[in-house]
């Protein structure tokens, strides 16, 4: 069989010698020539041998940098990725071309697949019940401790989350670019640990620089939540699974820097108390340009209303339908309010997943929470609020506050609901929805399939950093002793109650963007930039992996037959989500595969993007976005004075700390990996080449438009700038 020899770059006139290789199989030596390279070998090639040969002189002073090498015959191409200089030793590169289960019978891929299932084995994903654990159980699975430092053989096909740290930094450059709680307990993940504090966070920074994290992680099976990686200390991490040099610099540098920053800060306002709400300003110091626009308009009903559409927590408006039972007298405030439903002119945003939710102190001060609904009218203006009751009973001790009410008590319910979006925004729309699901997605896809198999190939990059960022969220966060329990009004345990609270609305639908705007009837809702820029890039992310499906998939039947692939969407909905959500446990068909595949690249970039980036413009003017609130909601409007504002307000420590924690949140890393980057091995694949190539040239047309619209807007959505999303959650 001949078999045409293809070199990137032409390699003619550098002494380039090529061997096809299949075990013990070799084929003649062969010269690169011009005029075409040809090699006859009756086997197919599973591995290159390549070397140059050059005089001494000629080796001194010049180099051939050789990025891959194609073999073709009869249409079949098989790949060699190569990216580096070629010498005068042989080398050998194995064929690096993705492959389904069935295209690759190699021993290697029965013996990788077998250390992947004993993986999942060891934290607890082959156990065949579906219900809640019992607690014994529980136990029993977080005593099963798993290294996964075997992953380290697994190079996620030049992906940079499997590669040492020299070949991360080496690819990065190239790409430019604990026991377990019973279902009603809170997941514990530290013991006798101080409150997060910059210096606590430096000083582990400082040691995971100069330490080795080889140490085994523990898996939490907890009903009523997602399972997850869990760890007491940042420095269990394996190092394979670690952050990169570049990003723990990153990390280590804008650490250092808020931490100064929030310093100098308290130092300048030592012993001082808010007299008014300017006030807050002598905090905010370092601001963004979007941050001093939301300072100057934050009272504004329209910029308040338009938060919901374009802020950081896009995802919770909705459209009214019906009059809400919640707010029987509603009707005396607007008498032709029904009207208004009939002609879907009314939008609600319910905040009913924090009622009833346990309150915390802080410093010995008692913290309070509120559980609103909102009412919001859709005019020529923008989308206006319209009527606000801060709890979900309604009563005379639960006003409606509507814009007629005094300036100080309709600004002070529109507080409370800021105060609302923050909780839900952080725990739900952010922490869950994308966080936590990108880690069991993560962890599922890179344990059922092949490092060969083309979908993580693609997918693999979708979970780089995800592990360590969570671990670290949840020893700094959303732990006992972490930011919520510190400087929030949540009650012990109170964010663990309101997660499973969400986790069992968590939808299939609401987790597909398309079915999520339809579902809240939110398709047409003037300046909806969220929506806007979101779809074209569920589309564009749709198109590309269907793409990829087509290439590697002759029809429905093969989507079947992929065990690897069934395997990840089955142990995704048994283990990962616990069998607690409706995503499909298999997918019969192309359509739906891709459907799925593009759920999980959304949630893992762009939905991640929507909720993340705007944290700091958001929280930095704290009237905007509250951490707490220091006096319960008021129950006369008459009371409500500017000196009542200030007195609800959070107290100058929890406002730097919030500061603190969502300027942190919002750096971009010297690393940054945009949507649609792989690496060179991923990239020049033949069989993805296209594919990437046109999913790149759909995003770059994508953030020339959202430029252009930038242009005329005072304040313009940017946070789904597709150049500005990274491929995975990595911060």
């Amino acid at each position: 069989m001949s078999y045409s020899i293809r070199i990137e770059p032409e390699a003619a006139a550098h002494g380039i010698y090529i061997e096809l290789k299949n075990g013990e199989w070799l084929s003649g030596e062969v010269k690169v020539t011009k005029q075409g390279t040809a090699i006859e070998f009756n086997q197919e090639p599973q591995e290159i041998i390549i070397r140059r040969q050059a005089s001494f002189i000629k080796r001194i002073f010049t180099t051939f940098y050789c990025k891959y090498i194609e073999v073709e015959s009869l249409g079949s191409v098989f790949y060699f990725p190569v990216f580096r200089n070629v010498s005068i030793t042989k080398e050998t590169i194995a064929e690096g071309s993705g492959k389904l289960p069935w295209e690759d019978d190699k021993q290697t891929r029965k013996e990788g697949m077998a250390e992947k299932r004993n993986l999942q084995e060891l934290v607890g994903w082959a156990s065949p019940p579906l219900s809640a654990p019992s607690e014994d159980a529980v136990s029993q699975n977080l005593t099963n401790t798993f290294s996964l430092m075997s992953l380290a053989k697994h190079h996620c096909c030049g992906i940079i989350l499997a590669l040492d740290s020299t070949k991360r930094s080496k690819l990065v450059n190239k790409m430019e670019g604990r026991n377990a709680p019973s279902p009603t307990a809170s997941p514990q993940y530290s013991q006798n640990k101080s409150p997060w504090n910059p210096f606590n966070g430096l000083i582990r920074f400082l040691l995971i620089c100069v330490g080795k994290m080889s140490r085994p992680l523990n898996a939490v099976h907890t009903s009523g939540l997602p399972s997850f990686v869990n760890e007491s200390q940042f420095l269990t991490i394996p190092e394979n699974l670690w952050f990169g040099p570049l990003k723990l610099l990153t990390l280590s540098n804008n650490f250092m820097a808020v931490t100064i920053q929030t310093l100098l800060r308290r130092l300048s306002n030592f012993g001082r108390t808010w007299s008014k709400i300017d006030d807050v300003r002598r905090v905010f110091l370092f601001p963004s340009k979007r941050a001093v626009y939301i300072s100057e308009n934050w009272k504004d009903d329209s910029f308040f209303g338009s938060q919901f559409l374009n802020g950081c927590n896009p995802g919770m408006i909705e459209k009214c339908t019906e009059l809400p039972e919640k707010i029987p007298e509603i009707t005396k405030v607007y008498p032709n309010i029904k009207e208004l439903i009939q002609n879907g002119k009314i939008y609600m945003v319910d905040y009913k997943l924090l009622d009833d939710v346990k309150e915390g102190a802080i410093d010995g001060h008692q913290q309070h929470l509120a559980a609103p609904i909102v009412l919001l009218q859709e005019t020529d203006e923008g989308l206006m609020p319209i009527a606000i009751q801060l709890k979900q009973e309604p009563g005379k001790e639960n006003p409606i506050f509507t814009p007629n009410d005094k300036p100080e008590a309709w600004l002070l319910a529109k507080i409370w609901v800021r105060n609302s979006d923050f909780y839900l925004h952080e725990l739900i729309s952010h922490l869950l929805r994308t966080h936590l699901l990108a880690e069991v997605f993560f962890f599922s896809i890179i344990t059922s399939l092949h490092d060969e198999h083309p979908i993580l190939r693609i997918l693999a990059a979708t979970g780089r950093y995800t592990i360590p960022i969570n671990v670290a969220a949840r020893a700094t966060l959303t732990n006992d002793t972490g930011f919520f329990m510190e400087y929030t009004a949540f009650g012990k345990a109170a964010q663990w109650e309101v997660l499973q609270r969400a986790f069992s609305q968590v939808t299939y639908k609401s987790l597909c963007l398309p079915d999520n705007l339809e579902s809240r009837g939110v398709q047409n809702l003037m300046n909806y930039y969220y929506r806007e820029d979101a779809l074209v890039i569920w589309d564009a992310i749709s198109e590309f992996l269907q793409r990829v499906i087509d290439t590697y998939y002759k029809d429905d039947h093969d989507i079947r037959r992929d065990t690897e692939l069934q395997n990840f969407f089955s142990y995704t909905y048994r283990y990962g989500l616990q069998g607690e959500t409706d995503l499909p446990q298999n997918v019969e068909t192309k359509a739906e595969a891709v459907r799925y595949l593009s759920m999980v690249m959304f949630t893992c970039s762009a939905q991640h993007a929507a909720v993340n980036h705007g944290q700091y413009d958001t929280y930095a003017w704290m009237p905007n976005g509250p951490t707490t609130m220091r006096q319960p909601p008021p129950k006369y409007k008459d009371l409500v004075d500017e000196q009542y504002i200030v007195n609800t307000l959070p107290g100058l420590a929890s406002t730097l700390e919030a500061m603190a924690v969502s300027r942190f949140l919002s750096q971009v890393s010297e690393d940054f990996v945009a949507l649609g980057t792989y690496g060179n091995e991923v990239s020049n694949d033949p069989r993805l080449r296209d594919a990437i190539k046109k999913f790149q040239t759909q995003l770059s047309a994508i953030g020339e438009a959202i430029k252009e619209r930038s242009r005329e807007q005072p304040f313009p959505y940017a946070y789904l700038y597709p150049a500005g999303i990274e491929n995975s959650i990595a911060i």
